[in-house]
């Protein structure tokens, strides 16, 4: 609930950037990053500040070659956000299982507006219901590029096709130098007209005894992903809800 002690506690407005993180957040962070010999890590004050260079990218939806000059290099803040989200030591940055997204298409609609984008909804996202936790293979709704120039929210499934061989669908992109991204979903991958936004309001990792995270200071924060149209019976069996032959695909980075 929002009090006068919690909207003070919660202010960003004193911060350079509301992405960063305050002193206090920094003391809970710091000990879930891995230890600075395994890495080769820049001393404290710096390592605090390639953080708020990886929370920056997710707050305002840029890419990595748009953090300002006021952060650390995006070599340096992109090379190290790789290795905490490889290194078994850390909860900080993983791959997202779960998520939970109670964005509206209210709110959705601000950040098209930031964006000088128009933004168009289909009956499924006219009115979003709640959902506090989004896993693989379930609907959530994504915000994909228009021929046109504006945007659409519309209803996904996470999870691209298995690799052949698997049952489990692929979720995230993990190594873009392989074969999997480089050839069989190249299209995907470099065609414009397939990125796309995920809205979400916070997310956990790991799945199981889960810790929340949540970009402070923002209403609907978004991943950065990848969609694909798909026709075939790819969707795994769940309770109450029928297979579908066509339906668009997205994964998270």
């Amino acid at each position: 609930m929002w009090t006068a002690e919690n909207r003070s506690k919660y202010n960003r407005d004193k911060l350079r950037y509301p992405s960063d993180l305050t002193d206090e957040e920094w003391r809970h962070v710091e000990p879930l990053i891995p230890p600075r010999e395994a890495w080769r890590m820049p001393p404290r004050s710096e390592r605090a500040e390639v953080l708020n260079g990886i929370m920056y990218v997710p707050s305002t939806g840029c890419q990595w070659r748009y953090i300002p000059q006021d952060l650390p290099p995006k070599s340096t803040v992109f090379h190290l956000c790789m290795m905490w989200r490889m290194s078994k030591s850390t909860k900080l940055v993983c791959m997202c299982n779960r998520y939970e997204q109670r964005g509206s298409a209210a709110q959705i609609r601000k950040l098209a507006e930031f964006l000088r984008r128009m933004l168009y909804t289909t009956p499924a996202t006219d009115n979003l219901r709640p959902q506090d936790n989004i896993y693989p293979d379930q609907d959530a709704p994504i915000i994909t590029n228009k021929a046109d120039g504006g945007l659409e929210l519309t209803m996904a499934q996470w999870g691209f096709p298995p690799i052949p061989g698997e049952t489990a669908p692929i979720t995230n992109i993990r190594n873009l130098k392989s074969k999997w991204w480089r050839d069989a979903n190249r299209e995907w991958i470099t065609a414009k007209e397939y990125r796309c936004l995920v809205p979400f309001i916070a997310f956990a990792a790991p799945v199981c005894d889960s810790t929340w995270f949540k970009v402070p200071g923002v209403e609907v924060a978004t991943f950065a992903s990848i969609w694909r149209p798909w026709k075939g019976k790819r969707l795994a069996e769940q309770p109450g809800q029928k297979r579908r032959n066509s339906t668009p695909l997205f994964v998270l980075p």
